[in-house]
């Protein structure tokens, strides 16, 4: 597992996963974002980052280009995006004790959800990176949008209850 950080970029020695018999891509990256908790008396903490499946993302023999590389390093910078989207939609929540486990998981949920189809967008768009005017287009988004939420950066976000 790779957690998500603005200083470390993928390698092609980070995709270790076997390539399905009848992959119909070049590559395929696995990532999602981990959200743990710790309860306290009056706060809860909440520690949420996106991640990179070493075991199960895969390359084709032949196709590793640094081109398809930043490719798949944008859809794990997708899983950033929306981990930071997660923590300021929680910032801004209000939560007490007995509402906090089914809001974080509605707030999780539907983050992802958006998350999954901004990733099937980025692919259908870029067409799996070979449109290039888009895939730039994509790029300087994805990064426009992880900048705007630095203020989210921190992966550790305590919530006090009401």
């Amino acid at each position: 597992m790779i957690v998500w950080s603005r200083n470390v970029k993928l390698t092609w020695k980070d995709f270790t996963g076997k390539v399905p018999e009848h992959a119909e891509h070049d590559a395929f990256t696995v990532y999602n974002i981990k959200v743990k908790t710790a309860p306290k008396a009056d706060s809860a903490y909440i520690t949420l980052f996106a991640w990179f499946d070493k075991k199960a993302s895969w390359v084709k023999k032949g196709k590793n280009t640094d081109y398809l590389l930043s490719h798949e390093q944008f859809h794990f910078n997708i899983a950033e995006w929306f981990a930071r989207k997660t923590r300021a939609n929680l910032k801004s929540e209000k939560f007490t004790a007995k509402n906090i486990n089914k809001r974080l998981g509605e707030i999780v949920n539907a983050n992802h959800a958006e998350m999954e189809k901004t990733r099937a967008n980025y692919d259908l768009e870029t067409n799996h990176s070979q449109v290039k005017v888009k895939q730039d287009e994509w790029e300087k988004k994805i990064t426009a949008q992880i900048e705007l939420l630095k203020v989210v950066s921190d992966t550790l976000v305590k919530i006090k209850l009401q």
